[in-house]
């Protein structure tokens, strides 16, 4: 295998933006999402979900983060295939989410105090194809 520094600075870039994706969910920033992580012809699939283009990705994460209280993301198992100008980026998404409304959280357990719910987890998939250098 060849070293090849633009295809390391490249998977770098890449990374960045799927943790900068998870930032900025986990911050309330969601609306930053699309125009600063995604390419306009973006091909997401959410919780099985297929979402294509910035506009389909902007809706869908409003709705989904009126419904949330807070959430909280790690990134694991990052697979990047960088291929010339473009690349793809396939990983899976570790998410605790705190439901909106009480009680709506079927998944809730309660320890010793009534105010200490404790989420558990769920898995995302998210498969994200963006230009290597993040643009447009």
């Amino acid at each position: 295998m060849t070293l090849d520094l633009q295809i390391l600075t490249d998977r770098i870039a890449i990374e960045e933006r799927l943790n900068l994706y998870a930032h900025y969910i986990d911050m309330g920033q969601a609306s930053r999402v699309p125009s600063e992580i995604f390419t306009i012809d973006a091909d997401i699939m959410l919780s099985g979900i297929p979402v294509i283009g910035r506009e389909a990705l902007a809706d869908m994460l409003a709705s989904m983060m009126k419904a949330m209280d807070g959430t909280s993301h790690n990134i694991t198992n990052v697979m990047i295939d960088v291929r010339g100008d473009e690349a793809y980026a396939y990983s899976r998404i570790i998410g605790w989410h705190w439901l909106a409304r009480p009680g709506a959280d079927s998944f809730v357990r309660r320890i010793s105090r009534p105010s200490a719910p404790i989420r558990t987890t769920s898995v995302v998939h998210v498969r994200v194809g963006v230009s290597a250098n993040g643009a447009a």
